[in-house]
């Protein structure tokens, strides 16, 4: 084997060895879907909550990235949304068996605007049994 071959056989192993994990744990760490940090839950309506959890803290510089799922906690659990703490918030709305998700926009202060909005029936995610 000739040190050329050499030399790139100890590039791919190091790039395998250090380059590939730092990838994989980044994407983690950063993941919009990410359960890692606990944030806080809250009841809604029907035995339905919505548990929040810290996707990445800004520190003294920046805002907190907040991903929040709509769970019964036996039956389903979804994801509903990300937003950035300081400009942004969810909003639910329970009516009957159905429940209104809106992404809300509150930079303004005084307007408040709706950025998205989803409706789920409640019967339907409970039989769906979909953990996210």
């Amino acid at each position: 084997m000739n040190k050329r071959n050499l030399l790139r056989l100890l590039l791919l192993a190091l790039l395998l060895f250090f380059a590939l994990p730092c990838i994989y744990i980044l994407t983690i760490l950063f993941s919009k879907w990410s359960k890692k940090d606990y944030y806080s839950s809250q009841e809604l309506c029907n035995n339905l909550y919505v548990e929040k959890y810290l996707v990445f803290s800004g520190g003294v510089y920046g805002t907190n990235t907040i991903a929040t799922y709509l769970t019964d906690s036996v039956n389903f659990r979804m994801y509903t949304g990300t937003y950035f703490e300081d400009d942004e918030n969810m909003s639910y709305e329970c009516k009957g068996d159905t429940i209104r998700v809106s992404k809300i926009s509150v930079a303004h202060l005084i307007k408040f605007m709706a950025v998205s909005t989803k409706t789920y029936s409640i019967t339907f995610l409970k039989r769906k049994h979909k953990f996210e």
